[in-house]
């Protein structure tokens, strides 16, 4: 999800680009309540093409992105407007808003560029809010804590170029202060019951082929595992390199590893109940945890999940290790995750001399 930065940054170039078509004298489409521009610049001969211009909101318009409503200032236009994602940019050009459903194939926090974390309510929802700088870039990103029962989770997000923290933050709560979650999330309720008729036994224990082992490791953070690449294959890479998502041969199952920073210099208790509360499962069937890893096992919207974590006490780093897969197939991935769990390892690290009452953790070898 942090690349969405880069790409709301090449966004607002073009932007601006098309923005300077429509004052040559091409023909500008008004929107109205998420109507998409049906209009087209024929370039001269011999020119390359021009995209239609943007659709600029000519008076406060709702907008719903599948169930949740927020209202659109007077003035900004529509970059991106799917059901499911859209993307906004204000008349000045200095501010974008995305408000999207996501499935969350990465960490929530921890990246470098991430300067306060906080936990906060909209519309009586818990969410996560993140304050993140890159470069000239500021963001703040709301991500609801609840997900849908296809796994996703709602991010709102404005992000400003070359503004202070205070006038992002003036645009971020006009906004976010209009949001109402309305039928956003669906309920066990909308999710009809699925009956089977009963199968023999043969039927209803599925089998996997004899695993075919590979390596990954990540070049960032140096962490490495050992997987079944006739099982899994891997996904597009994240932009930041911070770790690999292998999705299922067939989609059933899916694994990640990453790295990311323990920010705060977080315990492993407040660790375990940091995962727990973000991550939303059902029930944690086993918790065990040492000095500098712990391990997480349990059940989450008819799936069973394996989770190992390592603490690096010295560099401040946490390797992180989780499987999922149909709890139908428990019998035959429990196995599988164990091995791969005891293959889930971290480069060696040389410490320094120890240092006298620093009260840093991992120096002297003592937590």
């Amino acid at each position: 999800m942090k690349q969405l930065l880069a790409s709301v940054a090449i966004l607002a170039v073009l932007a601006g680009q098309t923005m300077a078509q429509s004052d040559d004298g091409s023909e500008a489409v008004d929107i109205v309540d998420g109507d998409t521009p049906s209009g087209e610049v024929t370039p001269d001969s011999g020119e390359t093409p021009i995209p239609a211009p943007l659709d600029t909101v000519e008076s406060p318009v709702l907008v719903n992105v599948q169930g949740v409503e927020f209202t659109l200032p007077e003035g900004w236009q529509a970059i991106s407007d799917i059901p499911t994602d859209k993307l906004f940019i204000s008349p000045d050009e200095r501010y974008t808003l995305l408000a999207f459903w996501w499935f969350p194939d990465e960490p929530l926090a921890g990246f470098d560029d991430i300067i306060e974390v906080n936990q906060v309510v909209v519309d009586n929802e818990p969410m996560i809010r993140t304050f993140s700088e890159i470069g000239e870039i500021l963001s703040l990103q709301n991500i609801s804590k609840r997900a849908r029962s296809d796994s996703t989770r709602f991010v709102f997000t404005v992000e400003g170029s070359k503004v202070s923290p205070e006038e992002l933050q003036a645009v971020h709560d006009t906004v976010l202060a209009s949001l109402r979650f309305g039928t956003g999330f669906d309920t066990p309720e909308d999710i009809p019951p699925v009956i089977a008729d009963p199968l023999p036994p043969e039927e209803v224990t599925p089998t996997l082929p004899e695993p075919v082992w590979d390596s990954y490791e990540n070049t960032r953070f140096g962490t490495s595992i050992a997987y079944p690449s006739n099982l899994f294959e891997p996904m597009a890479p994240p932009a930041n390199n911070d770790g690999r998502t292998f999705g299922g041969i067939d989609g059933s199952h899916r694994f990640f590893v990453f790295g990311q920073n323990n920010i705060g210099n977080l315990a492993i208790p407040e660790l375990i109940g940091r995962d727990i509360d973000w991550a939303l499962y059902e029930h944690v069937d086993i918790s065990e945890s040492g000095d500098d890893w712990y391990i997480l096992a349990g059940r989450k919207d008819g799936t069973s999940f394996f989770r190992k974590v390592l603490v690096d006490w010295t560099t401040g780093h946490l390797h992180e290790f989780e499987i999922s897969y149909p709890t139908a197939l428990a019998q035959d991935f429990e196995p599988i995750a164990q091995e791969m769990a005891a293959s889930f390892a971290v480069p060696e690290y040389t410490a320094p001399p120890p240092v006298v009452d620093t009260g840093r953790r991992g120096l002297s070898g003592s937590n």
